[in-house]
């Protein structure tokens, strides 16, 4: 900022010489004391006051400036001229134009003389609505006026002054020999050029054109956005970035140099018409954004998009793909949009190239987006919607934990074989000791109950691992660690190949030759044993001269069992990898917004792409691979027919499927195995966005649901309760699962509470399972305390009264024992 005032004797000390500049600041008026407090005088011949906000000028302000030639007042907000405004001056040349000058006076001297010394008087772009032949009078011979005659009303001419009317673009040419003048002119909008008469050296200045303004001896055009210029030798004032005018509020011009109001036009369609344009085609509206700084704005798209500051970005939780656009074009743009001046870069102000398509995160929690222009992936994950876990992390269920060190790794490794082993002891000991006994053993009883909860988590894990999840927090990770772990899934929980193995790439073509290898292999395996057994029973019986052992029908049926165990505990995994090939599990995602160019990947891993003959050769091969979904079953269901309702006995190895249901219920578990497979197969292979999925899903748990509860096939009263809740926590947690996500990002108290209730629901089958083998742990080491104590308290009694006992004797001995040297006794 300038100065806003001046004391009035400022120079009372100091003698002016020829030229005082004094424009360009923010005077408001000028004493009329201030060149008249120095007794000596001044011998100005230029003085300058453009460019400040003057309204009047005070009477006797210029008397005492004797040698004053040139006077400027251009570009003031000067409204009248006082009476004898130049008396007391040799003033020759006046510049009042661009002012707001309604009349001039009748005489700018005392009174109109032969001697005044005026020669011109620029005074174009005022008001002036009269002009008086008293004015024209105090002009010398041929002098000129020259000014804007579009409001005069009253006219008056003299003969002998020349009145010239300009239109409001008139180019002024000033001429001056002063540099000191030169620089004051290019300063405020006039562009100056030097040049030589004879020994003088002098400067042509001409006001730069409407549509421009002013700057350091250049004119520069009015930018686009809210700007125009329609006065000649504008430039830019105290506080303001340029030398335009503004439009009216929902106006701008469309193109650089506006000269008239009339080039300002309406902002386009999707902007705020009630704010200033300023440097753009008005700002954007909420909720709208656009792709080009002077052009419409676009309705931002419903989900996933963040359009705040005219532009585009991406919201966490979603994930675009630049693939097929510039990214770095589309960041300088969306950084120059934040750019509110005219230091904008003009390169950058428009985007041409269509934008990404938003997608929806499976896991709404990895995509953080920190950068909110390309999109960022949470620590440790990576890839297409942040669903790949990065180097130095294995998945759980969809989830990327940090691999552990090595001696963790080791310690983890050996305390689960120890649990393991146990366990293994426990039941092998407690089997023993019910030999003999009738009734179900513990074997019978721990594979039944180990059965439901294997079920459970089976579809459960599954079900997380597919789902858009919306509700999983930190603690879910966790659990998805405990669900892997008792869903059998050890090349993931212990043996975490993409820690140790990274150059192992598990992937679903990888899954699913482990997974189709498995069935035959332990039926080989198991066929082996059979053979090694009958080979090593008959040549045993061959060189014992003996009949076959009967332990090897024993060690056959154990066998067996494991065969049978096997198949059934791997049989919907694998499945599922089978499921995971098939045709329906591609997805198509769009990658721009136009849905020009497109990308198709398999749902269950996004790395993999669907158009791919590789993909092709194993989408066949898993069609081919789908007659074991069927026969499995079916053998088994064919085998239970044949010993369930024949005369034959049932074999020890088919004891386990059928052993914890009611005899007319043989066939329930073969029912329990399509409802496994069932459920995961809508899961796997058509995920769980479509709503048809969510239907078909839910209706599947709930017709279980009633079945058991119609039916109670089960035995025992406990494993039918465990089984029921089993089937409640996975129709609860689908239905939990469909409700849609808080869009809030904030609405944590919502997110924390259906956090809990799936940690409960997850946990709770395991809970009930566990809760009655502990609380009898319990009561069973509590009697035994109870038991030992009583003991020890019987046996120290015991050992009281016989040591009293024992010292009773001790002493009647003593008393009534003969002695040897009595005569008495000695004579008999």
């Amino acid at each position: 900022m300038g100065l806003v005032d001046i004391p009035p004797d400022i120079f009372v000390n100091t003698r002016l010489s020829y030229l005082l500049d004094l424009s360009g600041n923010d005077l408001e008026t000028i004493p009329s004391n201030l060149f008249s407090s120095n007794p000596s005088g001044h011998d100005l011949h230029l003085l300058v006051l453009s460019g400040n906000k003057l309204t009047e000028i005070l009477p006797g302000t210029f008397r005492k400036l004797h040698s004053l030639k040139e006077l400027y007042l251009d570009g003031n907000k000067i409204t009248e001229l006082p009476q004898g405004m130049l008396m007391g001056t040799r003033l020759q040349l006046l510049y009042i134009f661009h002012n707001k000058i309604n009349r001039l006076p009748d005489s700018l001297f005392d009174q109109p003389t032969g001697n005044n010394t005026l020669t011109t008087v620029f005074a174009q772009g005022n008001p002036i609505s009269e002009l008086s032949t008293t004015f024209l009078s105090g002009i010398v011979d041929w002098g000129n006026v020259v000014m804007s005659c579009d409001n005069v009303t009253v006219w008056r001419s003299v003969q002998n002054v020349l009145v010239e009317c300009v239109p409001k673009d008139f180019l002024m040419e000033m001429n001056t020999t002063s540099p000191g003048l030169h620089d004051s002119l290019s300063m405020r909008g006039f562009i100056c050029q030097s040049g030589t008469e004879g020994f003088f050296r002098f400067f042509s200045c001409v006001a730069c054109y409407v549509g421009t303004y002013g700057v350091s001896d250049y004119c520069v055009k009015c930018p686009k956005g809210g700007f125009y210029q329609d006065e000649v030798g504008q430039y830019p004032r105290q506080g303001y970035e340029n030398g335009c005018k503004h439009c009216n509020a929902g106006n701008y011009v469309p193109f650089e140099g506006g000269s008239s109001p009339l080039d300002c036009k309406v902002c386009p369609d999707g902007t705020d018409r009630e704010r200033n344009a300023s440097y753009r085609a008005c700002f954007c509206v909420d909720k709208y954004f656009r792709r080009d700084r002077f052009n419409t704005c676009e309705l931002c798209p419903p989900i996933g998009a963040n359009c705040s500051g005219d532009a585009l970005r991406i919201r966490r939780g979603y994930y675009w793909n630049w693939a097929f656009s510039d990214i770095d074009r589309y960041r300088n743009f969306v950084e120059n949009l934040a750019t509110r001046n005219a230091s904008y870069n003009r390169s950058a102000s428009s985007f041409g190239q269509p934008l990404p398509w938003i997608h929806t995160c499976p896991k709404p929690l990895t995509c953080e987006n920190n950068d909110d222009i390309l999109g960022s992936c949470k620590e440790g994950y990576t890839g297409w919607m942040c669903a790949s876990c990065a180097d130095g992390f294995f998945t759980i269920l969809g989830f990327c934990r940090q691999c552990p060190d090595v001696l963790v790794f080791v310690v983890e490794i050996a305390l689960i074989l120890l649990i393991v082993i146990l366990l293994m002891i426990y039941v092998v000991f407690v089997h023993r000791r019910q030999s003999g006994q009738t009734g179900r053993s513990i074997v019978d009883v721990a594979l039944a109950r180990g059965k439901i909860i294997l079920g459970f988590y089976q579809v459960m894990g599954e079900f997380w691992g597919s789902i858009s999840a919306i509700y999983w927090q930190e603690v879910f990770q966790n659990v998805a660690y405990l669900i892997s772990m008792i869903q059998l899934d050890i090349s993931a929980v212990l043996v975490k190949p993409s820690c140790f193995f990274p150059f192992l790439d598990f992937n679903p073509y990888v899954e699913f030759i482990i997974g189709v290898a498995t069935p035959p292999t332990i039926i080989i395996a198991g066929g082996m044993c059979l053979l090694v057994n009958e080979m090593k029973a008959t040549l045993l019986s061959y060189y014992q001269n003996t009949s076959i052992d009967p332990a090897r029908k024993r060690l056959a049926d154990k066998i067996l069992t494991l065969v049978f165990l096997g198949l059934f505990v791997t049989y919907p995994s694998t499945c599922n990898v089978i499921f995971a090939l098939f045709k329906p599990a591609c997805v198509v995602f769009p990658l721009d917004e136009n849905k020009i160019n497109n990308v198709t990947l398999l749902r269950p891993d996004y790395s993999i792409n669907c158009s791919t003959t590789t993909h092709s050769s194993f989408e066949t091969a898993a069609y081919a691979s789908s007659f074991y979904v069927l026969a499995f079953p079916g053998i088994l269901l064919c085998l239970l027919l044949k010993f369930s309702r024949g005369s034959l006995e049932s074999p020890v190895w088919l004891r386990f499927l059928s052993e914890n249901y009611r005899p007319r219920f043989w066939f329930w578990e073969i029912i329990e195995l399509v409802r496994k497979v069932s459920q995961t197969l809508i899961i796997v292979v058509y995920g769980w966005d479509s709503t048809l999925s969510v239907i078909v899903t839910l209706v599947i748990a709930v017709v279980f649901l009633m079945l058991h509860a119609s039916f109670t096939p089960m035995k025992d009263r406990f494993e039918h309760y465990l089984q029921l809740a089993s089937l409640w926590a996975i129709f609860l947690n689908m239905l939990v699962a469909s409700v849609p996500a808080p869009n809030d990002e904030d609405s944590t108290d919502a997110t924390n509470v259906i956090g809990a209730l799936l940690v409960f629901l997850n946990l709770v089958v395991l809970g009930i399972a566990l809760g009655k083998p502990l609380m009898l742990a319990v009561k069973a080491l509590a009697s035994y305390q109870i038991l030992r104590k009583a003991t020890n308290l019987i046996m120290r009694r015991s050992l009281e009264h016989r040591s009293l006992e024992l010292q009773i004797n001790v002493d009647c001995s003593d008393v009534y024992r003969p002695s040897t040297s009595t005569p008495l006794l000695n004579a008999q």
